[in-house]
């Protein structure tokens, strides 16, 4: 899959901060690598807000997603202050239950931010996502920690295998005719 990288800061402070344009770039190839998918290009907009829709990069993104040239965009969100400074998790989490507020859905227990990650990560791994992709999309440490959080969504995975070692016997004793049963002493 081709894909293409979009980065953006506005503020000298971002970039203070460890929003430069660089560490983005750095995280954009790196999931590029995670997901096997083809690095394009990787668009820069520096010092362009994100209130003015008139920038260089992104229109030259939206062209080449026009003209089909590429499948997919990765962009690195980085939740910040309107000074650049970067917003806690905790005043995430609390935007987001504030959201679930609005239209008066009943919140789930727990951390709405967090159930959104479980939420994604549930979805990827029921519509058959590598668990070593997932894995690292969610940056944790090793591919185990993910299977033991997320074991109850993988248990579907067992009926794949057995069905695919029927085919695999299958083929090879028509293959293989010495394999078959009258054959075996």
């Amino acid at each position: 899959m081709k894909v293409i990288g979009y980065v953006r800061v506005s503020t000298d402070r971002q970039a203070e901060l460890g929003v430069s344009l660089e560490a983005q770039e750095a995280k954009i190839r790196a999931m590029a690598t995670v997901q096997g998918a083809e690095l394009f290009e990787v668009i820069v907009d520096g010092g362009e807000s994100a209130k003015n829709l008139n920038r260089p990069g992104l229109h030259r993104l939206l062209a080449l997603m026009d003209s089909g040239r590429v499948e997919a965009v990765i962009v690195v969100w980085c939740f910040a202050n309107p000074d650049g400074t970067p917003l806690k998790p905790d005043s995430i989490s609390a935007y987001v239950s504030a959201l679930f507020k609005q239209p008066k859905i009943p919140k789930p227990k727990g951390a709405a931010l967090h159930l959104l990650r479980h939420t994604h990560t549930s979805v990827l791994l029921a519509e058959g996502v590598p668990l070593p992709a997932v894995s690292a999309r969610l940056g944790h440490s090793s591919v185990r920690t993910t299977q033991e959080i997320y074991a109850h969504m993988i248990t579907g995975q067992d009926e794949e295998a057995a069905r695919k070692w029927e085919e695999y016997q299958k083929r090879s004793r028509a293959t293989n005719p010495e394999n078959r049963k009258e054959n075996v002493q």
